[in-house]
């Protein structure tokens, strides 16, 4: 009988105990650091930004399909993410989507950085647009898709 109350009892002592301790802890200098403590990691701010829509030719809307986008030509390696990470290809799924020109690439009149952007998606042609960037700035990029099952407008079949 007297080894059924042993053990908790024990367990009673030791929580005491240990319950005491902490209270006696100071976590001032803990509370100090974390209160201090801020996050110093900065993106480097990207100067040169390309918006590109995809639009359904036939109906004028972005595209709701999944496209993957690729990127081709001689400045392609300058496409970067948000994080100035090179991407050579990127998968949109609402019609819209923007990525930088790595800084190290600052585009003039008399060097323009170029590339080429090809959108693909299921059940469209393909298509693509030639981007010639001569400054710094946002430039927007249509690329219209015509769906695989009508015809553009105008087109010759």
């Amino acid at each position: 009988m007297k080894k059924q109350y042993f053990i908790p009892l024990l367990l009673s002592l030791l929580l005491l105990i240990g319950t005491g301790f902490i209270n006696k802890c100071d976590f001032q200098e803990i509370q100090d650091v974390a209160d201090e403590f801020d996050v110093i990691i900065e993106l480097e701010e990207i100067h040169t930004v390309v918006l590109v829509n995809l639009i359904d030719i036939n109906t004028g809307t972005f595209l709701d399909e999944s496209t993957t986008l690729t990127f081709k030509g001689d400045y392609a390696p300058a496409v970067v993410d948000i994080y100035s990470d090179p991407i050579a290809s990127a998968t949109v799924s609402h019609g819209s989507f923007s990525f930088g020109i790595d800084n190290l690439f600052a585009p003039t009149e008399d060097e323009p950085v170029e590339f080429r952007v090809i959108a693909r998606s299921e059940g469209y042609d393909a298509n693509s647009a030639s981007v010639s960037i001569m400054r710094e700035g946002t430039h927007p990029v249509n690329i219209f898709l015509t769906p695989k099952s009508q015809a553009a407008a105008g087109a010759v079949v």
